[in-house]
């Protein structure tokens, strides 16, 4: 996707600097649909497996999840749908941004040294040598909102249940708010929801970054049902961690079949 608007982007600075007019460049743009409708699907995907896993939690615990889907087909998830659907379009326009904000910088730089396609071919070799990280960043940040709608679909159909803040994931340099929401405790969805409403803790330091999430445990006869730690375990399959900056490290860590 991005090898296609790098096109895009290298015919108008060329264009423009065969015209001498540094002024179009003012109005370029590209074309995010691609990147959108790609990112979209995975998204889905995610968020459907998302909720398997979640569901499978339920029912290590004792717990009968009624049928959920996330088919256009059934009605009760139009809304985690169009969720999905909106955080894809933003994330694939905000990376089509900034890789014209990088090209137009590096034209303003390199303007008049040259050809109009001397420009260009420098403005293209500028966008190629760019790092990943931001990339990265935007798509690992909806995924972790796919994740975080999937797991959500299951929870709007289940048993009220306890929802409990886990920083497990962000394994190394948690920020100070996620270890201080770390932990938490929420008696009802809408609450465990607004601390949490796009899978990382609204507050967190690293931005789209945060890998925090919720594990849910139900009331049970047999408390072992409820153990964090298969909880936590279940939870850490599906999305790896990350390490945003600031903050120490997580004072504990998952061990398998730990008696406690």
């Amino acid at each position: 996707v991005q090898a296609a608007q790098r096109e895009q982007i290298t015919a108008a600075v060329e264009a423009a600097a065969e015209a001498d007019d540094l002024d179009r460049l003012n109005t370029l743009t590209v074309d995010s649909d691609d990147g959108a409708r790609l990112l979209i699907a995975r998204m889905i995907a995610y968020a459907r497996e998302a909720g398997e896993v979640q569901q499978a939690e339920a029912e290590a615990q004792g717990v009968t999840i009624p049928e959920w889907s996330l088919d256009d087909e059934a009605l009760t998830a139009a809304a985690i749908r169009d969720r999905l659907r909106q955080v894809g379009r933003t994330a694939a326009r905000v990376l089509g941004v900034g890789l014209v904000q990088s090209a137009v910088r590096q034209a303003i730089r390199v303007w008049g040294s040259g050809s109009a396609d001397q420009v260009a071919a420098q403005v293209d070799e500028h966008l190629a040598s760019l790092s990943a990280a931001a990339v990265e960043e935007q798509l690992g940040g909806a995924m972790s909102a796919a994740q975080n709608e999937g797991r959500m679909a299951v929870l709007a159909v289940a048993p009220p249940a306890e929802y409990v803040a886990t920083e497990i994931l962000d394994s190394k340099n948690t920020c100070s708010p996620c270890r201080q929401v770390d932990g938490t405790r929420y008696t009802n969805l809408p609450d465990a929801r607004a601390a949490y409403p796009a899978g990382g803790y609204t507050g967190c330091l690293g931005g789209a970054r945060c890998r925090g999430s919720l594990v849910t445990a139900w009331p049970a006869a047999d408390e072992q049902a409820a153990a964090a730690g298969m909880i936590l375990a279940a939870s850490a399959d599906t999305i790896p961690p990350t390490h945003p900056e600031g903050g120490g490290t997580v004072p504990y860590s998952i061990v398998q079949d730990h008696p406690d």
